[in-house]
């Protein structure tokens, strides 16, 4: 596995490491000019493509910034037409719901505290997520 950060992070080493074990047809990365360039030079026939967390965090990246200009040209309109739009009240929770809440949470606080206490007993993460 390459190295993730730190001064090894280049792209002579990524292509170095390309080099060392031929073969490789794909290539999942992140926006770094120093993967890019060392999948080039050291896998030119891979093809390269963006990993699931990269891409859903550039789309989010995206999706916020048509959301704020598209908010901010709905707010300019809205002002513009002298029409006062009001916010609407929060929707106060019922007793049942909020004794709902309450015990789900003391039931997720008792699994932290289990997983904790386990986790302290020398417990591997394999056996702590068998346990639960």
């Amino acid at each position: 596995m390459l190295p993730q950060a730190g001064p090894k992070r280049s792209a002579e080493v990524f292509s170095a490491w390309l080099q060392n074990h031929p073969g490789v047809e794909w290539i999942s990365r992140d926006r770094s000019n120093e993967y890019a360039r060392g999948a080039n030079e050291g896998a030119p026939h891979a093809q390269q493509i963006v990993d699931r967390w990269h891409l859903l965090k550039n789309w989010t990246e995206v999706l916020e910034r048509v959301v704020r200009r598209t908010h901010a040209t709905l707010e300019q309109r809205q002002a513009a037409s002298g029409v006062a739009v009001f916010a609407h009240p929060k929707r106060q929770r019922s007793h049942r719901e909020k004794a709902a809440s309450q015990a789900a949470r003391k039931l997720r606080h008792a699994r932290y505290e289990q997983v904790v206490a386990w986790y302290k007993q020398g417990m591997s993460l394999t056996g702590i997520a068998e346990q639960l």
